[in-house]
């Protein structure tokens, strides 16, 4: 295997982590003593203050690749008091005389308060940021938006400027940009801070791609001028939303969503509500985009390399976990999606436009929806030309049907009808509908039904491979731990 040349590669090189670290990453306590959470938060605010001194002292130097060290270490301890206070908080209403359960919506809502707390820390962190992207030429502002609560925060938004094009690593952010229909490029701690994410791809409520690259996106962007795992993943989420503004079809574009009591899966608990095909896809390529490092390692830090290896082990593992609820998921519609057995019983198809709302115009139809009645799961595809025609007929007909159920219950008025009555109604609709359009839902089971399928076979397949795979990148950890431990960098945030 590939990664047992790493190994050699790895082993060759000098050691210089300890030489450029004024501050230990993490926490490093021993795990015979049990320390409160009061201890453990005042330990916390001494490093935060530590590396706003070491700071302080570094920017005389102009040394921006320890910089942007302490910047990701100042991150991480902000994280640890964040999960700290939240643990405090959960500990607080178990103990509680009359237990509350606690939902994921209302940890997330306690999170975000949490992190309120503590805005001063990440106005820290985003001023820092921003004069370090200044320093390496990297044009950038910052902006101010609002959370879901109507507090206030800044972010940075990376920007194009004509005296900036000079600049390598801009060069090489707007070609991403511009491949990938990328509008905003920004670094949004708090927004990443509250979600337990390492960045995101999303549209603005103007309809602009936005993606952003987090904590990692900005220290490989001025450690090293690279664009790795988390900046490239969070692209290619932008690459997606390209290709079908292209009307680029893929089995990727797939995703599904639980309704009702039920998860997805038990595989993946972060994906266990809503989860696009796109992120398999993903998954499978982060460790080759989060390798760039390993190709050459001794022209990098030695710490970066050893977190690049943790990095690329760890979405290993969760790759397969992905593959596992995508291969649930995928066969559980691949099963489901035929007409004359299930339709109607079973399953629906419903015509829906980019924003998942229902929609009986076919210029603004986006996504065919299934409905798994019986499991309250949704699948939502995506609608490429060569199936508009088959969907303008279905929406022709359904205009048609409403006539004629119009017409046959003319003598029912506002004032008399009961909710009983709408859903004979609403039954007699679907039935007629069904029968006038059968064989245009026949043709839209097969479509989505084959993709299904298709998906089905990737993502059993990539179970098998990841199992190899990651049985060479454990001997791979093995020794990279070994020759770290000899060389006498720090492990302790691995426990």
């Amino acid at each position: 295997m590939k990664y047992l040349l790493i190994v050699c590669l790895l082993l060759a090189t000098s050691s210089a982590s300890a030489n450029n670290s004024c501050i230990k990453p993490f926490l490093n306590f021993s795990p015979k003593v049990k320390y409160t959470h009061e201890e453990l938060e005042l330990q916390i605010g001494k490093q935060l203050s530590e590396i706003e001194k070491a700071m302080n002292s570094v920017q005389k130097t102009n040394d921006i690749k320890l910089q942007a060290k302490l910047v990701e270490q100042y991150y991480h301890l902000i994280m640890n008091k964040l999960d700290l206070r939240l643990r405090q908080f959960k500990s607080a209403m178990a103990e509680s005389p009359t237990p509350v359960e606690l939902t994921a919506e209302a940890l997330q809502e306690k999170m975000q308060q949490i992190l309120y707390q503590e805005i001063k820390l990440v106005d820290y962190l985003t001023s820092q940021t921003q004069r370090m992207l200044h320093e390496k030429g990297i044009a950038s502002k910052i902006m101010e938006t609002f959370d879901e609560s109507g507090n206030s925060y800044r972010y940075i938004e990376i920007i194009s400027e004509k005296e900036q094009k000079l600049s390598r690593i801009s060069q090489k952010i707007d070609l991403f940009k511009s491949k990938t229909n990328v509008d905003i490029l920004t670094i949004d701690y708090y927004i990443n801070l509250a979600r337990g994410s390492g960045g995101f791809s999303t549209k603005t409520k103007d309809g602009l791609n936005q993606i952003d690259i987090g904590i990692s996106g900005f220290k490989n962007l001025v450690k090293d001028d690279l664009i790795l795992l988390v900046a490239k993943h969070e692209f290619k989420h932008a690459g997606f939303r390209k290709a079908r503004a292209l009307n680029i079809d893929s089995v990727f574009h797939a995703s599904y969503f639980a309704r009702g009591e039920k998860a997805l899966s038990k595989h993946f608990p972060l994906y266990s509500r809503y989860m696009s095909a796109e992120e398999l896809y993903n998954y499978v390529n982060n460790p080759l985009w989060g390798a760039k490092r390993l190709q050459n390692p001794q022209a990098y830090d030695p710490e970066d390399i050893f977190y690049d290896i943790m990095t690329i082990n760890s979405y290993m593992q969760s790759t397969e976990a992905i593959a596992r609820q995508t291969h649930q998921v995928s066969s559980r519609f691949s099963g489901l999606l035929w007409f004359k057995k299930n339709y109607g019983a079973k399953y629906s198809i419903d015509i829906y436009d980019k924003n998942l709302v229902r929609t009986s115009d076919p210029e603004k139809a986006f996504h065919l929806v299934v409905h798994d009645q019986e499991n309250s799961y949704i699948l939502a595809d995506f609608i490429t030309d060569k199936m508009r025609p088959v969907i303008k007929k279905v929406l022709e007909k359904e205009f048609e049907v409403i006539l004629k159920v119009g017409q046959k219950n003319a003598h029912i008025t506002r004032g008399n009808i009961t909710p009983q009555v709408q859903q004979e109604l609403q039954k007699e609709y679907l039935e007629l509908l069904q029968r006038e359009a059968k064989d245009e839902y026949i043709q839209l089971s097969k479509h989505l039904r084959k993709k299904q399928t298709e998906l089905k076979k990737i993502s059993n397949a990539i179970i098998k491979l990841n199992k190899e795979v990651l049985l060479e990148q454990e001997k791979l950890i093995n020794a990279v731990k070994a020759k770290h431990i000899i060389e006498g960098g720090d492990l302790s945030f691995l426990h």
